[in-house]
């Protein structure tokens, strides 16, 4: 069902001159919206994103889930019908993918913010679409409540809305199974 409203959403993104392009899987491209893969360092952490798609209106970030996830499977299964359309630029974040895992182990979320917030920038951007999977819903959210001038549309994939409720809805459903 998502795949269905990914694109209704993105509609609301400005339109502009739409670019045919192509992904090239070349390390470090000059400009930081050019197909390809970016490492640049952003709050002091080597992050890793990878941009495709067409250039047309505002650029779709999608920050992967986690922890532990990465930008892969919704790249391979969702990305290609996006990207007919949309700029693409799918980020893993600190500690997520191919993104560093910093030695001070600082994932709270005002910081997690403050990198989409330096990935924004590092764009060149005034706004971008934030698109949120999984617990990165979370973020995406915090984003738009932070930076709402930064923030021209806001796209939930799979997301989770309470941590502690749906843990504990997790556990209950797993109990259900086996009540030792």
């Amino acid at each position: 069902m998502w795949m269905i409203l990914v694109p209704l959403a993105l509609g609301a993104a400005e339109p502009a001159g739409a670019v045919a392009s192509t992904v090239v899987n070349a390390p470090q491209a000059r400009q930081p919206l050019a197909i390809g893969i970016h490492e640049p360092t952003l709050n002091g952490v080597r992050m890793w994103y990878r941009v495709a798609g067409r250039n047309r209106g505002v650029p779709v970030v999608y920050v992967a889930g986690g922890p532990g996830g990465n930008h892969f499977e919704f790249a391979t299964i969702a990305g290609p019908s996006i990207e007919r359309t949309q700029r693409m630029v799918y980020f893993d974040g600190r500690g997520i993918g191919r993104s560093e895992r910093p030695a001070s182990g600082d994932y709270r979320i005002a910081t997690l913010v403050d990198d989409l917030e330096a990935l924004r920038r590092h764009l060149g951007v005034p706004r971008i679409v934030v698109m949120g999977h999984s617990i990165s819903g979370i973020l995406a959210l915090e984003y738009a409540a932070r930076f709402p001038r930064s923030t021209a549309a806001l796209v939930l994939v799979g997301g989770v809305w309470n941590l502690p409720s749906s843990c504990r809805e997790r556990l209950d459903h797993l109990a259900s199974f086996n009540p030792q």
